[in-house]
């Protein structure tokens, strides 16, 4: 996998917000060692509406 040419273009492209499901803490580390001021953010296997929450407010302040 080419997690970080991968993570590296996505920000290139405008993605300031990265998030792994399920949860763990391999992809999310990774993703915050590439692009530090990106936010990395793991979840469970929730619902939608809470996943779009959460990555809406990593949204906000990933724009502060």
């Amino acid at each position: 996998m080419r997690w970080h040419d991968s993570t590296i273009a996505l920000s290139e492209l405008g993605a300031k917000v990265f998030v792994e499901m399920p949860p763990g803490q391999t992809l999310t580390q990774l993703a915050a060692e590439v692009l530090p001021d990106a936010a990395s953010i793991a979840m469970d296997a929730s619902s939608v509406a809470s996943v779009a929450v959460r990555v809406r407010a990593a949204c906000r302040r990933a724009k502060d």
